[in-house]
């Protein structure tokens, strides 16, 4: 029997949600006390999730959040920003931290080893974070589709990196991107088209890297690209650091942008934290979901920008969602 969960990450633990038709069933709420910045589940089993703290390491699930164990083997950093799977092989997860660090397991997450290389990268001394004594962020780690091997991650403050090894050898990408990046985003169309929602605004490279063009002026932390249509993207700007906020779509890779925020009052108090989007109706837990800074989560189809609230019980504020579907 097919199952639709949506892990929530708060400022207080971990949620774990069942989708039912036309409604949510909660399941599990596990890591009380931890603030969760990164969720991330095995892409063929939908139960086994991977949840990272913020100053308390990472932990893992094999039933969806009704029991947790710390997964730190070789981890030695607390404050764990971004997981990624590998999608050509599951057993390969990616971690990225503050400082900021990147540490690859190739056990299925049993044990880790930190990729030393990227401290060998131009500039790696100059990183920094403004609200934070660490070193520096990964705040995501995008895999190129169709590229087996090839990883961006993005570093705030420090910028976009790239290897087409596994994560063996890096590069520093110049070509004028912001060095505040928040998400890497990379054209599901061969990965050619590559996004970096940053401090400096939305920027967006047409030859894999090399050059970067500016596409959004303002601050931004979370961008989206539609399953199966390659050339619509969203994207959740503000005029300041995490406040008046908005929603936008472009239908042509990011030359052009228009609102996408109906039902939602604009400017937002706060901002766009993250999006996901899946393909199918909201009962496959399909469409886009937007977590926004003032601890809401929103949804709406492809078809309409008619954003609702989605009403998951006493979730103590929102940072990440992660959907999983099998």
């Amino acid at each position: 029997m097919s199952e639709h969960l949506m892990y929530v990450g708060t400022d207080d633990g971990i949620v774990a949600m069942r989708r039912i038709p036309g409604n949510w069933e909660e399941i599990s709420v596990g890591l009380s006390g931890h603030r969760i910045a990164a969720v991330a589940h095995h892409p063929g089993r939908p139960r086994d999730v991977f949840a990272g703290s913020y100053g308390r390491g990472l932990y893992y699930s094999a039933d969806a959040g009704l029991r947790w164990q710390p997964r730190d083997d070789g981890l030695i950093y607390t404050h764990v920003r971004s997981i990624l799977f590998d999608p050509s092989d599951p057993s390969r997860i990616f971690v990225g931290t503050e400082p900021a660090a990147i540490f690859r397991s190739v056990d299925g997450g049993s044990s880790w080893q930190e990729l030393a290389s990227i401290q060998q990268l131009p500039g790696h001394e100059q990183w920094y974070l403004p609200y934070s004594p660490r070193a520096g962020a990964v705040r995501t780690i995008a895999a190129v589709p169709g590229l087996p091997g090839s990883f961006y991650a993005g570093i705030e403050q420090g910028g976009v990196i790239f290897t087409y090894d596994y994560g063996d050898t890096w590069e520093m990408l110049d070509g004028g991107v912001h060095a505040d990046v928040h998400q890497v985003m990379v054209d599901a169309n061969g990965g050619v088209v590559v996004f970096a929602a940053t401090g400096g605004g939305v920027f967006r490279s047409f030859d894999g890297r090399k050059t970067w063009d500016r596409v959004i002026d303002d601050y931004t932390r979370a961008l989206a690209q539609q399953p199966a249509h390659a050339a619509i993207v969203f994207a959740g700007p503000a005029l300041e650091v995490g406040h008046r906020g908005r929603i936008e779509r472009s239908t042509d890779t990011g030359s052009n942008w228009s609102a996408w925020s109906r039902g939602i009052s604009i400017p937002l108090d706060g901002m766009v934290e993250q999006f996901a989007a899946r393909s199918g109706a909201l009962d496959e837990l399909g469409g886009l979901f937007a977590v926004l800074s003032g601890g809401e989560i929103y949804h709406c189809d492809f078809d309409h920008p008619d954003w609702a609230p989605i009403l998951c019980g006493g979730i103590p504020h929102p940072n990440v969602v992660d959907l999983a579907r099998g």
